[in-house]
């Protein structure tokens, strides 16, 4: 299984500039939506 709290703070806790944060969240976001869903 998939811890996905972990994968979101690694991205946060990166030195990744916020405005490219957001719009890689948006894409994992969407990229995790049905994986998550095929987890549950």
């Amino acid at each position: 299984m998939v811890d996905f709290n972990k994968i979101t703070e690694f991205f946060t806790n990166s030195t990744i500039p916020p405005n490219m944060l957001k719009r890689g969240q948006l894409v994992l976001n969407n990229f995790m939506k049905p994986i998550k869903i095929l987890f549950e």
